[in-house]
């Protein structure tokens, strides 16, 4: 006669264990991926906030003008030799444009996260260029 069996065997609860197991690789790797960028975000918009400070001051400073530099790197020698920036600021991953008439500048830069801006800072998508542009009227 035939048995009847019930329950699983060994081999299938070690495949549906191995299943379980990918799944939540994945999702874990997906959510540590997304907090990663959201840490890298708020740093980026941190650095942008502080060379923002430093700007605004050199240009109360200097009658009212900006640093008239070429790029980010430059800019930010003049902000620490004026003493308004700190030389431990990271300003490689910023793109800085120097504008007269009207006097202003704009900073460039990426985030990673989707939908992530903030106050001041214009832009749509992930891994895509954002920018604060200040211009005296």
């Amino acid at each position: 006669m035939f048995r009847i069996m019930k329950g699983f065997t060994l081999i299938e609860f070690l495949i549906v264990v191995l299943i379980i197991a990918i799944f939540t690789g994945v999702v874990f790797s997906i959510v540590a991926n997304s907090s990663n960028n959201k840490n890298q975000d708020k740093k980026q918009k941190m650095t942008v906030a502080t060379v923002q400070q430093g700007l605004e001051q050199y240009f109360l400073d200097n009658n009212a003008t900006y640093p008239a530099a070429t790029d980010a790197a430059t800019m930010k020698n003049i902000l620490v030799d004026a003493k308004l920036l700190s030389n431990t600021v990271d300003v490689t991953s910023l793109t800085y444009k120097h504008t007269t008439a009207p006097e202003g500048y704009t900073l460039s830069f990426i985030l990673k996260n989707q939908g992530d801006s903030g106050e001041n800072i214009s832009g749509t998508a992930p891994n895509k260029t954002y920018s604060v542009v200040a211009q005296q009227q």
